[in-house]
């Protein structure tokens, strides 16, 4: 399930990302943060992976639930 959302969004992103090129909405100081930003991204991959296993259902469930009071409660105060 997670591989297919993964092949998913990359190409969606890809998508857009030419969509947005050929609009010049973005140039080249985005690839460059982009680029500076990447091995950050990786990362948080080979982390989120290896970590995966070892939480529970329910640990997820609490995390999602108490990111979206965050985000609700957040989004109020603005």
């Amino acid at each position: 399930m997670r591989a297919n959302l993964t092949t998913y969004f990359v190409f969606v992103d890809l998508l857009a990302l030419i969509a947005f090129t050929a609009r010049d909405l973005i140039g080249w100081s985005t690839g460059v943060q982009g680029l500076f930003l990447a091995p950050a991204v990786m990362l948080g991959g080979v982390v989120g992976e290896r970590l995966f296993p070892l939480a529970s259902e329910t640990f997820y469930r609490r995390l999602a639930l108490g990111l979206l009071v965050c985000v609700a409660i957040g989004s109020l105060l603005l």
